[in-house]
Formats: C-alpha cells, sequence, structure tokens
C-alpha cells in the first residue's frame, strides 16, 4: 500500500505543478483508488494461503504495473494481462480472491483498458 500512496502523492504534486490535464479527485483517481483497494485485499487474502512461485511473481507485476500508473489510465493494457493471469491460476482453489481479481478487471474496464 505505502507504494501506492507514494505514486499517489507523485500524481498530486505533479498535478499541482504543471497544471491537471485531469482532476486529481475525479473519477479516475476513483477507479485508481478502487484498483489500490481491491489489490490491496487481495495481497492480504493471498497472505494468509499457500501460493505458488508464479503466483506470488504475478501479484508482484500487477502491484508493480499499478504503482507506475501516473496518469489517467494506466500507460496499457498489460495489467488487464496480468490481471487475467492470476485469475486463472486462481479460480479453481480461491475462488473468493478470483471475485476480488473479476472486481478489478471491471474497474479496468470502466476506464477503457
Amino acid at each position: 500500500m505505502g507504494q501506492f500512496a507514494l505514486a499517489h502523492d507523485k500524481v498530486a504534486a505533479n498535478m499541482s505543478t504543471i497544471g491537471a490535464p485531469y482532476n486529481v479527485k475525479g473519477h479516475d483517481m476513483q477507479h485508481k483508488e478502487t484498483l489500490e483497494g481491491l489489490l490491496t485485499q487481495l495481497h492480504e487474502r493471498l497472505a494468509s494461503t499457500d501460493t505458488s512461485a508464479e503466483q506470488d511473481a504475478l501479484l508482484a507485476q500487477l502491484q508493480a504495473q499499478l504503482s507506475e500508473w501516473d496518469g489517467p489510465k494506466p500507460a496499457d493494457g498489460s495489467v488487464v494481462t496480468t490481471a487475467e493471469m492470476l485469475l486463472d491460476t486462481l479460480r479453481e482453489r480461491h475462488p473468493q480472491l478470483s471475485a476480488v481479481l473479476r472486481e478489478m478487471l471491471d474497474t479496468l474496464g470502466r476506464i477503457g483498458i
């Protein structure tokens, strides 16, 4: 969560000094905050389960991709690919975690990713 808070502070600082191309408190940032909250939930729930090295790597990759987000949308759609790959690895054994990932994918879809 700390990385996301730093990324959010970086965006806010940039917007105040160079003029905001979008409203920092607007709709796009709400989606980012929703994604950050869902990622935190996912991370906490995965910490209490047995995960594979692949799942750990995908979670770290997803977290890195979202922490690099410094505009109205993530840089590209690779965050969706990562979330879908993680969903595939969790679907059978962890249906509740899969629901969190589906919600993340729905949120990304709402912002056009």
